[in-house]
């Protein structure tokens, strides 16, 4: 637009110039001062043609700056699109990986859940053994004496503790004390009778041992502190060896 305005003002003062130099030599004689304004004019234009230049290139120059920041802002576009394809991408990838966080959680609540039946099924089963009987098995034998009373403690021979209440299951095996005349020598089984800290005894079992030459077993019986009692009389065998097996339930 300024370029065609300069070649304007450039035709303009040529016309004048034309005008001025044909007046002059129709007129047949030199006009004082036109040469010096003539150059003036031509000078000015001259002026005018380098300014108009000078800004034509500047306006190349901002031209080629524009068109310079029109492609930096097309690379950032296209920057831009491709780091929301990204975003996009991260965003679908997150999505999937809270998808299966969720699914470990489901997993992790229903194995927190059976090991939460499992305890409580052990704890029952804890408290079941708790409050149940807790069993011994007391396998001992002791020596007797001719002429002699000699006592021996089932409580004591299977370590079992006197303040729980027992019940007592005994197998007793006589050897040869069974071979003796009867009236000769006797066999008692004691159990006591738990009072605070005291334990009262009670006879539960009394027998000859002619009369269980082959052993006998005791039906149950419940107390503390149980001991066989074998009362001997001059039956003439020397010493003899009695065996005892008992099968004692514990209170819990």
């Amino acid at each position: 637009m300024i370029q065609r305005i300069l070649r304007k003002v450039e035709l303009f003062l040529a016309a004048i110039l034309v005008v001025a130099i044909a007046g002059h030599f129709m007129a047949g004689k030199v006009i004082a001062g036109v040469p010096e304004r003539l150059d003036a004019i031509q000078s000015s234009v001259n002026n005018v043609q380098s300014t108009a230049d000078s800004i034509e290139t500047k306006t190349d120059d901002l031209q080629n700056t524009a068109n310079s920041i029109e492609t930096k802002t097309d690379n950032l576009q296209n920057t831009a699109n491709s780091t929301q394809g990204t975003v996009n991408g991260i965003d679908i990838k997150a999505n999937r990986i809270e998808s299966k966080v969720d699914d470990l959680q489901n997993t992790v609540n229903d194995v927190q859940s059976t090991v939460n039946d499992i305890e409580t099924k052990v704890d029952e089963v804890e408290n079941k053994l708790d409050h149940s009987s807790r069993l011994a098995i007391v396998k001992t034998r002791f020596t007797t004496l001719p002429s002699s009373t000699t006592v021996h403690n089932i409580d004591g021979a299977g370590a079992l503790p006197f303040l729980k209440i027992k019940r007592y299951t005994l197998t007793i095996h006589p050897s040869l004390l069974g071979s003796v005349p009867s009236g000769t020598d006797t066999i008692e089984l004691r159990v006591g009778v738990l009072d605070d800290t005291t334990a009262f005894d009670v006879i539960v079992f009394s027998q000859d041992t002619a009369a269980i030459s082959g052993g006998t077993t005791v039906p149950p019986y419940t107390g503390t502190n149980s001991f066989i009692r074998i009362v001997r009389g001059d039956d003439g065998l020397g010493s003899v060896d009695v065996r005892v097996n008992a099968y004692v339930e514990l209170e819990p």
